[in-house]
């Protein structure tokens, strides 16, 4: 992301990458996420759901409410 850019600037893929970094900013233990992948496009959702991955895989708890089966599977 360019930092540069205001929030009003972003594409909705832009907009959620900042809501992530923001919810991880005080190192939480558990995140809470409420269909965190409506509206983006396919490359921005795979890149968000293989961070959640990774900070699933710190030993972190992600908890995802979503329609979409095949991306809870994971």
């Amino acid at each position: 992301l360019d930092p540069k850019k205001k929030l009003k600037d972003l594409s909705k893929g832009g907009y959620a990458r900042v809501g992530l970094a923001l919810s991880l900013a005080p190192d939480p233990q558990v995140l809470l996420l409420d269909e965190p992948t409506s509206g983006l496009d396919l490359l921005t959702r795979r890149e968000f759901l293989a961070s959640l991955v990774e900070f699933a895989a710190e030993g972190r708890t992600v908890l995802i409410s979503s329609h979409s089966i095949a991306e809870l599977e994971r």
